[in-house]
């Protein structure tokens, strides 16, 4: 891009590596939508905007531990072009039907799921408060398709005969062919003793001598060209019928995707503007859980424009050294000087990164307590942008950059950070301009942040009320080792590059080094020493006073101890001479009221006989009242919904009932499983369920200590259905566990249900029921 025409804002994006964020912050979403939504993230326009977004952020972390509402959004997609396309009667592949469903299903179940959750996190639950549930056509959908892009046998009845019929009618034609191909193979004149499916129909390898003795239609050659592939006269009534059966499929396979892609372009103007605030719902979640795992903190979004930065860190360093500082009004700009590579560009490019976290409304890699404004923009200036083709040296490509930001930055407050400013030219003239250009951005009214190795810079600017100055910290060179930087800030200090010192370390040979000193101004040399030496006594001074304060400490633990054990003691002979007082006023008491005493505990008696006759007499007439429940009572069989004394928010559901002298339910209520008296449950009237992908009931099986489905005996394709829609229903009832009986047989059920098992990011983990007998499989849900 021209530098006369430079976007700021992007290239501060490319110099801060804002990509690292959103990568490692989409690995964190559950959806292929939330992810989409995340590598676009960008600085919001408004503060208003990026703290409602950290308020979310904020309850979506409550809900982590309480709700399994991040797990719904799983696998939802962008479903905008799927409805605008159908809403304008195209029609829909199996697989972006299914789609459609699901983000439909999602929504429906995370706005039930909010409702429950609304004092934990009442802004989320109000955004979604009106969202529709989800249609019974999910119902529909989740029935005719799946998500691999099957239409399944169970979306219509005339697709489940046809299907059938073709299934019947090939076992019949392969049989029969079977038996001919051995017969053609005896009399020489096959190839090879099989038969192949051309385009469809049923073909014979016929020796290409033997073609007229085997009448046919020809359709197709071997790759040697010893033999064709024949269709045999006697074969083409049975393959014909057999296409016919084909094409009926596909045409009630086309209907069934043309009605649902009706049904689904109906709905479009309600369920495409819940797209966006699904992925920002995820992302909120992934927010939750990338500021768990890096410890970062939300800050507080400054009224008066402060920075204030409490231990900061930049989050792509390992094990990174944090800094504090802050530009409280007066103050305006900081000025780091120190060694190179001594850390002042971390710390610009983690300050610069904190600001744009803030904007875009995550939280920031810094402690509880710190402070931005919303910049309305964010520039950094790190590195040579230096332009061959324009003829520009990295002095004239820093000024031009310099120009162009005084021109765009009139009426904003901005964060400008610049690192190493104009260091490519004269040092004399480059520091009288940066000191200029440093002076006009703080009369604009922004926060500017710099680095400089130039003395005179600091020293100038030192009395400037709105700058605040700092160094980077190097341990000067003892008698033993060399000097090095510790990448800690200190503030209101000037630093020195220290660059004879780094050479040293880098390993410069020692001659230059020697010749290097002394060419140095004797002047400098000794700033340099008078600073070395006030460091060194700023130590002394400090460990001395730290002595001191440890001795203080002791003292006062001392005195601390001694006064409690005296104030113990003294607490024990008064308790001990208390009590004896105490005693001898009880016995007294005691002897003048015996009587009296006797007297009032026989009326007690007789008043709590009639009490308890009182609350018999009231129990026995609740107990009538209560009578015409009885009815609803011993309908309450397994699979209906109840109420629990005790827990009147949420309705459980009855897994099992065990007979005996007093009957006992194991129930489901939420997560967790219980047995209860039968008698004490009430029974609720069951409403229909809205959830599109709601199979028939699993019941609980006490006799096989739990949830099981046995699909042996059954065609792939049935199965595996069975088993998916039979995994995702226990997993939203809330089970634990359930165990898939497959058998063995061809090993073909037990590498589907692996395959589904695979996709499914809810599984815990799988093993077999008994030892290494994998023909039962459990699976454990994450819960």
């Amino acid at each position: 891009m021209p530098l006369n025409n430079k976007d700021f804002a992007s290239h501060t994006l490319r110099i801060l590596e804002w990509d690292f964020i959103t990568t490692n912050l989409a690995k964190y979403t559950r959806s292929p939508l939330g992810e989409s939504y995340v590598l676009n993230l960008r600085p919001k326009k408004s503060a208003a905007e990026a703290q409602l977004f950290r308020k979310k952020t904020s309850e979506a972390i409550k809900l982590l531990e309480r709700s399994p509402l991040h797990s719904y959004i799983s696998e939802a997609r962008d479903p905008s072009d799927f409805f605008d396309r159908s809403s304008r009667e195209g029609i829909l592949e199996a697989q972006e039907i299914w789609a459609c469903g699901h983000f439909m299903t999602t929504l429906g179940m995370v706005g039930d799921e909010l409702k429950t959750q609304r004092e934990q996190a009442p802004l989320l639950a109000g955004e979604f408060q009106p969202c529709p549930q989800a249609p019974s056509l999910c119902g529909v959908i989740a029935r005719s398709v799946s998500s691999l892009g099957d239409i399944l046998d169970t979306a219509s009845a005339d697709l489940a005969r046809l299907r059938h019929e073709r299934t019947m009618r090939r076992a019949e034609l392969e049989t029969t062919l079977t038996s001919k191909v051995k017969d053609w193979h005896k009399q020489g004149l096959l190839q090879d003793q099989f038969f192949d499916v051309r385009d469809g129909r049923y073909v014979v390898p016929l020796r290409v001598e033997s073609q007229s003795k085997l009448q046919g239609t020809l359709l197709g050659k071997s790759n040697t060209g010893q033999s064709v592939f024949v269709e045999p006269t006697e074969l083409m009534i049975p393959n014909n019928a057999l296409k016919e059966v084909d094409i009926a499929i596909r045409a009630e396979e086309f209907r069934i995707l043309k009605s649902l892609s009706n049904q689904i372009g109906l709905l479009s103007e309600t369920y495409v503007p819940w797209v966006i605030p699904v992925a920002i719902l995820d992302t909120c979640f992934a927010s939750a859980k990338l500021s768990q795992t890096w410890k970062l903190n939300a800050p507080t979004t400054s009224e008066h424009s402060n920075l204030k930065l409490v231990q900061a860190f930049h989050p792509a360093i390992a094990d990174p050294v944090k800094n504090s500082f802050a530009l409280e009004k007066p103050t305006q700009a900081l000025l780091i000087s120190g060694p190179n590579a001594g850390g002042k560009t971390v710390l610009l490019k983690a300050t610069a990164l904190a600001a744009l976290m803030n904007n875009t409304g995550l939280f920031i890699a810094a402690d509880k307590g710190s402070t931005l404004p919303h910049y309305d923009l964010i520039v950094a200036l790190i590195g040579d942008d230096q332009s061959i083709s324009q003829g520009l040296s990295s002095f004239s490509a820093q000024i031009t950059e310099m120009k162009i930001l005084l021109e765009q930055t009139s009426n904003a407050k901005c964060l400008i950070v610049v690192d190493e400013i104009l260091s490519s030219t004269n040092p004399e003239e480059a520091s009288a301009l940066a000191q200029s250009l440093i002076e006009e951005f703080i009369r604009k009214g922004h926060h500017v942040l710099v680095s400089s190795h130039f003395s005179d810079l600091a020293v100038r600017l030192k009395s400037n009320p709105s700058m605040l100055l700092a160094a980077m910290e190097f341990e000067s060179a003892s008698a033993t080792e060399l000097g090095h930087p510790t990448y800690h800030i200190r503030l209101g200090e000037l630093g020195s590059s220290h660059a004879l010192e780094m050479a040293e370390r880098i390993g410069l040979p020692a001659s230059i080094l020697r010749r290097a000193r002394e060419l140095v101004h004797s002047v400098k040399l000794d700033y340099d020493r008078a600073i070395a030496d006030l460091k060194r006594k700023e130590k002394t001074l400090a460990d001395d006073f730290e002595k001191q304060l440890q001795t203080l400490q002791r003292e006062k633990d001392q005195l601390q101890e001694n006064l409690e054990k005296e104030f113990a003691q003294k607490t024990a002979t008064f308790m001990e001479e208390a009590q004896i007082k105490l005693n001898e006023v009880v016995h007294k008491l005691t002897s003048r009221t015996s009587e009296k005493v006797l007297r009032i505990q026989n009326s007690a008696k007789v008043a709590a006989s009639k009490a308890i006759s009182d609350i018999q007499e009231i129990f026995d007439q609740s107990k009538e009242k209560e009578e015409p429940n009885t009815t609803s009572k011993k309908e309450i069989g397994v699979g209906s919904l109840v109420r629990v004394p005790g827990f009147s928010m949420q309705n459980a559901q009855v897994l099992a009932i065990k007979e005996g002298p007093i009957p006992v339910a194991l129930i489901q209520l939420g997560n967790f499983k219980m047995e209860r008296v039968l008698h004490e449950l009430i029974a609720v009237e069951e409403k229909k369920s809205h959830s599109p992908f709601a199979q028939s009931k699993i019941d609980y099986d006490r006799s096989s200590a739990g949830i099981r489905l046995d699909v042996r005996g059954k065609r792939y394709d049935e199965a595996v259905s069975e088993i998916e829609a039979y995994i995702d229903q226990a997993f939203r009832s809330g089970a634990m566990s359930i165990t898939i009986i497959t058998g063995h047989g061809t090993g073909a059920l037990k590498q589907g249900l692996r395959d589904i098992v695979k996709k499914l990011p809810y599984i815990k983990g799988t093993h077999p029921e008994r030892g290494n007998d994998d023909g039962a499989t459990v699976i454990e849900f994450e819960r």
